[in-house]
């Protein structure tokens, strides 16, 4: 990050005491699990601007964190879909790995965020990524289940 700041020409460096004051519109927590973990947080992130929580990491809200974001509005992209990124270049790339095009894995996300939302909206539950995502999920596994006649 030094390096960044030296040679830009607008990067400033801000030592604030919580990294949930810095102003920004959306938020990556990439770190522990529930690293968001509060109402407070949540407040907190709203309060300076914030509209969207993009989780790089599993688990990053808690679950009471995600309620409050979900009853103020905020856009939340669950660990279960935005992970699931490195999951589609493991699956794409067996063959091999350098013939992974960044067009391929769009492509793939795509699909991803399209059944996720179409599997919310199905189980009433509109713009909810985190509900569809574990019902799709939990789909998945059913009918994989189904098929080897598990059940």
């Amino acid at each position: 990050m030094g390096r960044y700041i030296i040679s830009s020409t607008s990067a400033k460096f801000n030592e604030s005491e919580s990294i949930f004051d810095i102003p920004h519109d959306l938020v990556f927590p990439c770190n522990d699990i529930h690293s968001i973990g509060s109402r407070e947080a949540v407040d907190k992130l709203v309060a300076s601007g914030c509209i969207g929580i993009v989780e790089g990491g599993a688990s990053c809200v808690s679950p009471a964190a995600r309620v409050h974001a979900k009853s103020l509005g905020l856009l939340h992209a669950p660990s279960v879909c935005t992970l699931s990124g490195a999951e589609l270049v493991h699956g794409l790339e067996l063959e091999n790995w350098a013939s992974v095009t960044d067009e391929q894995l769009k492509l793939e996300m795509k699909k991803v965020f399209e059944e996720v939302s179409r599997t919310a909206n199905e189980f009433n539950n509109r713009g909810d990524l985190f509900v569809g995502s574990n019902i799709a999920g939990f789909l998945r596994v059913g009918r994989a289940m189904d098929a080897l006649g598990a059940i």
